[in-house]
């Protein structure tokens, strides 16, 4: 609290250095003002002041009508102290009305008088950091609110790309954020005024992707009754966000490679080519070297990835549980007006304790899966309600018995531990992994998984 500043504006002098002594003990620097205009001007000159005291009765601008003038000053909405020796209660009401924290009768009870100022003090103080953080939620996409500094340095990296033009390519395990990190990207870069188009790669089927990327005129297929301008130049003077690209077929990655070269696509069934502009941002769960050997083309590869972002996965970054959970405990709390409010330590161990295979998705399905089923007298998130939706019979995983797995057994554990969390159901375990419906049915058969 040293650069904060109490101002005492009284015409006596004696006065002034009495308050002054009181405060000092405190470690508050104090500034001293025989008049109004004496006052008025410190405040335009000394921006640490946190408090004023001033006295009802000088020469001059009173006490009341100097009230005022600091209150119009919008940007300092510092607490004001009325100080008489002749209170009376219509002055003290008045004093109220026109917006003095408090009234102040002389002689002072120091212990009183100290109180009174440091609790508007730490009041004022309190406001503008609610508003600091408001102003920063307000700048952070839901989902990555964080306090990890793996992803504080993921964000920085993010936001330093995000004024560029350059295509980013996003790489982070199923549920990490990368739609949600793209989106920020946008909000941040030159194209934020136009659209942020989203694409599954993995969810158009391959016979519909060029249609769906570069449009069609009618006629060009069996189906096409209309023209369809196609996904790009529905992104035109925005973003592009190409989820899942390892998906992309084969045969259509030259037309893509062309399109983001020339910045131009030529719809199925067209002989003219359409102008398109704009940001392209890629993402993929897949290992960034196994996404450039086996599934693009190395041309296109180096044309999507000019700058490469990794997501860590949310168990190599635990310290962001705890502020994710309460975000989402928030959130969902409201959804479902119901009465919850914190999450007990034991319950926090036990979802630090979980590996979240699925990542940030899958712990915001597992609070909303709590919240639910909560009672509407039971406002605490307990260790009981965390195992019970995580599923005691399975347990979590340590993460030594993991890493020992091959990946076809930690996606098949995956699968289990989503379709547990989603109760079976399949529609959204495979929104959760970020699988079509069919490529999930394709995987419950291959590993004889029975839900």
């Amino acid at each position: 609290m040293s650069s904060l500043k109490i101002l005492i504006v009284d015409d006596d002098p004696e006065m002034v250095s009495s308050l002054s002594r009181v405060f000092e003990k405190d470690g508050l620097e104090t500034l001293g003002a025989l008049s109004a205009t004496e006052c008025l001007e410190r405040l335009d000159k000394e921006p640490e002041v946190c408090a004023a005291l001033v006295d009802l009765v000088m020469p001059g601008m009173d006490g009341i009508t100097l009230l005022e003038e600091i209150k119009k000053k919008s940007s300092r909405a510092i607490p004001v102290f009325i100080m008489t020796g002749y209170g009376t209660i219509e002055s003290a009401v008045e004093a109220v009305k026109k917006g003095a924290e408090d009234y102040l009768l002389k002689p002072f009870q120091e212990e009183i008088l100290r109180k009174k100022v440091l609790k508007a003090i730490d009041m004022l103080q309190l406001r503008k950091e609610v508003a600091e953080l408001r102003a920063l939620v307000r700048e952070i996409p839901e989902g990555l609110i964080v306090s990890s500094e793996k992803m504080k340095k993921v964000l920085e990296r993010a936001m330093a790309a995000a004024v560029s033009d350059a295509p980013i390519l996003i790489h982070g395990e199923t549920g990490s954020g990368k739609e949600v990190l793209a989106r920020a990207i946008h909000h941040r870069s030159p194209y934020a005024q136009g659209p942020f188009v989203g694409v599954n790669c993995a969810a158009i089927p391959r016979e519909l992707m060029e249609s769906e990327l570069f449009g069609h005129k009618r006629g060009a297929f069996t189906g096409a009754v209309r023209d369809s301008q196609g996904l790009f130049v529905a992104a035109s003077g925005g973003t592009i966000f190409l989820d899942e690209i390892g998906e992309m077929p084969r045969e259509l990655q030259p037309k893509l490679l062309r399109a983001l070269e020339e910045r131009k696509v030529r719809p199925l069934g067209s002989t003219k080519e359409e102008e398109v502009h704009a940001r392209v941002i890629s993402a993929t769960n897949r290992a960034v070297e196994e996404l450039k050997t086996q599934y693009l083309r190395q041309d296109l590869f180096y044309r999507i990835s000019t700058v490469i972002i990794e997501i860590p996965p949310l168990r190599e970054r635990p310290e962001d549980i705890p502020v994710l959970a309460n975000h989402f405990l928030s959130r969902f709390a409201r959804k479902y007006n119901k009465d919850v409010r914190d999450i007990t330590p034991g319950a926090m161990k036990a979802l630090a304790r979980h590996p979240f295979l699925g990542n940030v998705r899958e712990l915001e399905q597992l609070v909303e899966n709590i919240i639910i089923f909560k009672k509407e007298y039971d406002p605490d998130v307990t260790e009981e309600d965390v195992l019970k939706a995580i599923g005691k019979e399975a347990g979590p995983m340590p993460i030594r018995e993991m890493t020992s797995l091959s990946l076809k057994e930690m996606e098949k554990y995956a699968i289990e531990q989503a379709l547990k969390v989603c109760n079976n159901n399949k529609t959204k375990a495979s929104h959760l992994l970020g699988l079509s419906r069919d490529k999930l049915y394709r995987r419950l058969k291959a590993y004889g998984i029975k839900p």
